[in-house]
This record gives C-alpha cells, sequence and structure tokens, in this order.
C-alpha cells in the first residue's frame, strides 16, 4: 500500500477527531477548492479514487482505534447518531452571580467533544456603565440534529419510518407442470371480463 505524506497523515489525525472531511483538510493545509470538493471522497467507502485508496484504510484504522472497535459496522453507526440526537449543549451552562450564563466544559467527556463540530472564542468589547470591557464571544456549532434523528430512523433495527403492513388470510401453494397451467391461464382469461 502507497505511504502517507505528511498532509495525508495530518488529514486523517484531523478527521478521526472531527468527522469533518472538509474542516481536516483545511486543517491539512490543503487549498479551500480541495477541502470542499474532493475531501469527502478520500474517506468514502464506494467515492475513493485509487490514489487516496491508503488514506480511507488510514482513517479506518484511526477510527477503530479512537473507539475502540474492531468494526464500523450498523450498530456503531446507531449509538454514535444516537449520541448525536441527544447532546444538549445546555448541560455546559452554568450561572454565576454577577455574570450571568457561561458554558463551563470543563467535565466535558470525549463523548461530549465529539458531538461538537467547531468551538471558537473570540475577544469583543461590551459596553457596561460607560466602560468598555473585554468579554469572550464563543461559538460553538454542533452536527443538525434532524440528520442525526433521520438517521437513527432508517437504521435497520430501529425502522421507524417503514410501513408495516398486515396481511392475513390463507396462502395454498399449487405446483404444476407446463401444461396444467396452460389450461389454468386460459380458464382465467376465459372468465375475466375485461
Amino acid at each position: 500500500m502507497k505511504e502517507m505524506n505528511t498532509q495525508e497523515k495530518l488529514f486523517v489525525e484531523h478527521y478521526v477527531e472531527s468527522f469533518s472531511a472538509a474542516a481536516a483538510a483545511r486543517s491539512a493545509g490543503y487549498a479551500e477548492s480541495v477541502a470542499t470538493t474532493r475531501a469527502w471522497e478520500w474517506v468514502s467507502i464506494t467515492q475513493c479514487p485509487r490514489n487516496k485508496e491508503h488514506v480511507r484504510k488510514a482513517v479506518e484504522d484511526g477510527v477503530r482505534e479512537r473507539f475502540g472497535v474492531d468494526q464500523v459496522d450498523s450498530e456503531w453507526v446507531l449509538r454514535r447518531a444516537k449520541l448525536l440526537a441527544e447532546f444538549s449543549l445546555y448541560k455546559f451552562v452554568k450561572f454565576k452571580e454577577g455574570e450571568g450564563a457561561v458554558y463551563d466544559f470543563s467535565e466535558a467527556t470525549p463523548d461530549d467533544w465529539y458531538c461538537i463540530e467547531e468551538y471558537a472564542t473570540e475577544q469583543i468589547s461590551k459596553m457596561l456603565e460607560g466602560d468598555s470591557i473585554p468579554v469572550h464571544k464563543l461559538k460553538i456549532k454542533t452536527p443538525s440534529k434532524v440528520a442525526a434523528l433521520k438517521l437513527v430512523g432508517d437504521h435497520v433495527s430501529v425502522q421507524a419510518f417503514k410501513e408495516n403492513v398486515g396481511h392475513s388470510g390463507e396462502v395454498t401453494q399449487i405446483v404444476m407442470n407446463a401444461e396444467d397451467y396452460k389450461k389454468a391461464r386460459q380458464e382465467a382469461l376465459a372468465d375475466d371480463d375485461c
């Protein structure tokens, strides 16, 4: 198998942390056009180009290692999608007297960080009683709960969107040779009033 270059190794490392191919490609130093149009193919089982198979394989190995699973299968996907669907940022909101509400991620678990796509802070100025004071503005992006719920609902063992149709009655199996079949078909057509 082809050896990965430094940029590809960085891509794999970032992808296993973020599960965003575009973000991982940007973090690894790929051009924005590559990040937005090609990087997703490198992690796709069906769309991966031959010259990036070694990257896809490294991503699979990295995911297995990170989550301690031998195989990423439908049950694993269900557990991860359920985690995303149930995640709430509200468990990190703490109320401090005089400061209002703040986010406190000091007790965040690896599963919590898995559910956060983007986390960034920037310092801005806020006017308080005529004085400008520096405050931190927090930007948090989480995956779509609707998409995660759809994935859970479509899962083989859940089948939330599958229509269940019940049948009742008796089914009789008749075995015929070709000649008997022709005769039965002719009788059925003769009785048909269409």
